[in-house]
């Protein structure tokens, strides 16, 4: 099965919190979602199947970081409520 993988960077204005991440301060992350293309069918199509966010490892080198997976509604609604909407 083909899989396609989408990496975007968002920003935050204001702390955040996600489920299995806990809070995390303002800053621009990366996400990475994956999506895997569907059988049989005419054309192309994808279904997301994971999305993770990287955020700076506890207690380490700043340059370190981690991948959590997360929600992707949970993500966007996080995003939707640090712009104020």
């Amino acid at each position: 099965m083909l899989t396609r993988t989408t990496e975007t960077l968002v920003t935050f204005s204001r702390s955040f919190r996600l489920a299995g991440v806990g809070e995390q301060p303002p800053g621009t992350y990366l996400v990475v979602a994956e999506a895997e293309q569907l059988q049989g069918l005419s054309f192309d199509a994808y279904r997301y199947v994971e999305t993770r966010i990287h955020v700076p490892a506890v207690a380490t080198n700043s340059s370190m970081r981690q991948a959590f997976l997360v929600d992707a509604d949970e993500l966007e609604a996080a995003l939707i409520a640090d712009r104020g909407e």
